[in-house]
């Protein structure tokens, strides 16, 4: 019950000064940001990829705030460890998290996955790389139009390399239903191991990202058939993309970057992204990226968020087509 006569007077009054201050929180709050120091979540150990921009990023954006920027590595669960503690951090923009494109991948395998299109806010994209479809030396076909035809005339016997519970392990499926072969996917714990495998011979294909490859690839220990980006990877200049090899479109990849909790007030959210952005797209930064086999992007947070969203929605299709359950 509402409280009356005076009672109800100083209750407007304090309800109008909440409302002030709910107003003028975020801007003074964006303005003045930051104060203190920010962390950068990473749900992967040091040493790959997304660990390595977090701290290229961290670095630019301690000189860029005068403020001390960490990352943090939270490892376990298949990033889930990383991504509640992100997600459940106070909503002040002190806590970012480095995410990908294939972060909605975690619900269509994992029932208990926090449901991170409803949790996270894209902040903005820092660097790209599509998948390269690659084989061993010794498997039949020089293209992937005569590779898919192998496969094609051996339904099942052929063993494809996917990394577990992943949205390339999606893109694996929907590459099969595109091409509308059938092969035995064989999982593997990480990119690392399979690339092994495909050295080995003790699997037929694999894709992922090129970081990791290049040596192999130049080196002819493996062969690339395709890259599964629009047009040709500028790393790879030589390696066709999927359309130009089968006439199908098959534009995947990953776009890697960071998130923040959706809590975060929305002035604050852009003012962290421009910054990102702003940092990402510095020459330096820039060199640093191609340099590990990537390409750079800046997305903000607007374009990033419902990039995250496209790809959450082509996978669950993909999961359903696949007759992927959540376990």
């Amino acid at each position: 019950m509402r409280p009356q006569g005076q009672g109800l007077d100083k209750w407007l009054a304090w309800t109008a000064l909440m409302l002030v201050c709910a107003l003028f929180a975020g801007p003074s709050l964006a303005q003045n940001y930051p104060t203190r120091p920010v962390t950068i979540i990473v749900g992967l150990p040091p040493g790959g990829i997304t660990d390595w921009m977090s701290r290229v990023l961290a670095q630019q954006l301690t000189d860029k705030w005068k403020q001390s920027v960490i990352v943090e590595n939270k490892v376990g669960a298949g990033g889930k460890i990383a991504d509640e503690y992100a997600m459940h951090a106070a909503p002040d923009g002190y806590t970012l998290l480095n995410a990908t494109s294939i972060i909605g991948a975690r619900t269509v395998f994992d029932k208990d996955a926090l449901d991170m299109e409803k949790a996270m806010t894209g902040l903005a994209s820092m660097l790209f790389a599509p998948y390269v479809i690659i084989a061993p030396v010794e498997a039949p076909g020089k293209t992937l139009a005569e590779y898919l035809a192998n496969a094609k005339a051996n339904p099942g016997k052929i063993n494809f390399a996917a990394v577990t519970n992943t949205g390339q392990m999606l893109d694996t499926y929907a590459l099969f239903q595109l091409a509308k072969v059938q092969m035995t996917v064989v999982p593997y714990n990480g990119g690392a191991p399979a690339l092994r495998a495909v050295v080995a011979n003790e699997v037929q294909g694999y894709f992922g990202a090129v970081f990791g490859m290049q040596a192999q690839i130049a080196g002819g220990r493996i062969k690339a058939l395709a890259v599964t980006s629009a047009r040709r990877f500028s790393l790879l200049p030589d390696i066709p993309t999927v359309k130009e090899s089968i006439g199908l479109d098959f534009d995947t990849g990953v776009n890697y970057g960071f998130g923040i909790t959706s809590a975060t007030p929305r002035d604050l959210v852009q003012k962290i992204s421009a910054d990102i952005v702003e940092v990402v797209k510095r020459p330096d930064v820039q060199d640093q990226i191609r340099k590990q086999g990537y390409e750079p992007t800046s997305l903000n947070s607007d374009e990033f968020t419902r990039l995250i969203a496209r790809e959450a929605a082509r996978m669950r299709e993909t999961a359903r087509i696949a007759n992927i359950k959540p376990q």
